[in-house]
């Protein structure tokens, strides 16, 4: 490989026929300055060399061709499976913010990939998610939120996931441990729940009152009626 040219490898996550990866191949080769570039379908991954000279705004054009070519593909690093994000003036404006934090979580029982494209659909619908992905083959879903209120974002994440696909156990794919919501999410919606209960409780005995007051006034109107009932009798 020539010294002024750098290799890139991305993950095509989604290119699902032979003929799609051969277009993005040939749609990426086309790009100035971009060399040697070659899709292999098998591993989905794309690779192609680029002069180091306007190396990021290449880049930035490289990405913008195959999110035309193929718009439900997501591009990912090989080497640590990141999502391609690039800072070029171009791009700047549709990048996630730089209070952004990447999570992925492994949807372990997650059994067909409608299920997986509807928590994906799911997840992303959740106020404060960007980037949601669900990878079936790898059972993984990515995704990113912002630094404020993460902690609820990620519960109403899990929640989602839940709700949609009850079976499905979720995990922190870094270290496999179980997904839980934090202990202030859990307190503040323990909190909620038994102020609904409070509640419901002071409805009924409200409810309560009010039928024993309609029973006394009856009762009452009903004695007042027997007596005068009664009277009539004497007269």
């Amino acid at each position: 490989m020539d010294e002024n040219k750098k290799q890139h490898e991305w993950i095509l996550d989604g290119i699902d026929c032979a003929n799609c990866a051969n277009k993005v191949e040939r749609g990426v080769a086309k790009v100035a300055g971009v060399a040697n570039s070659n899709v292999n379908y098998m591993t989905q991954t794309l690779r192609f060399e680029v002069t180091g000279e306007r190396e990021d705004q290449i880049l930035s054009q490289v990405k913008q061709k195959v999110n035309k070519l193929e718009p439900d593909v997501i591009l990912k690093n090989k080497a640590d499976g990141r999502l391609i994000k690039l800072d070029t003036p171009a791009h700047k404006a549709t990048q996630p913010k730089e209070d952004e934090k990447h999570y992925e979580w492994i949807l372990d029982g997650i059994d067909c990939a409608n299920c997986a494209s509807k928590v994906e659909r799911g997840v992303a619908q959740v106020a404060g998610v960007a980037n949601s992905n669900v990878n079936f083959m790898t059972q993984t879903l990515s995704f990113e939120v912002t630094n404020e209120k993460k902690d609820q974002i990620l519960s109403q994440v899990k929640q989602k996931v839940n709700t949609l696909e009850p079976d499905v156990v979720l995990k922190n794919k870094a270290d496999g441990t179980l997904i839980a919501m934090s202990t202030k999410t859990a307190e503040a919606e323990s909190a909620a729940a038994e102020a609904v209960e409070q509640d419901n409780r002071e409805d009924g005995e409200k409810n309560e009152l009010r039928t024993a007051i309609i029973r006394l006034v009856l009762g009452f109107s009903f004695m007042l009626a027997g007596i005068f009932l009664s009277l009539e009798g004497w007269f």
